[in-house]
């Protein structure tokens, strides 16, 4: 259908990239979707300037952030305020 589609997915991610700046805030949803008969997930995130849509196979924290973050690796940061807010909340040690 079409050839050399690397040149539209760098402008999905730049028309995506900027969007995400446009506001302080991002509004997501989902929906569920088939993709040759297997069952996926259509997350939606819009403001009032643009909507994106984006069809994976999971519907978890993960896939959001992988969503946000444009295919770039994830970081984590582990400061003493991380540690207090896990301590907070209860997060399991394992």
């Amino acid at each position: 259908m079409t050839k050399d589609i690397d040149l539209f997915y760098q402008e999905k991610t730049e028309i995506f990239l900027e969007g995400l700046k446009t506001t302080p805030y991002q509004q997501i949803d989902d929906t569920g979707a088939r993709v040759n008969g297997i069952n996926y997930y259509t997350q939606i995130l819009c403001n009032p300037h643009y909507t994106a849509y984006f069809t994976v196979p999971d519907k978890d924290r993960k896939t959001i952030l992988d969503v946000l973050l444009c295919g770039k690796e994830k970081t984590y940061c582990f400061n003493a305020e991380a540690f207090d807010m896990m301590k907070t909340f209860n997060v399991s040690k394992s």
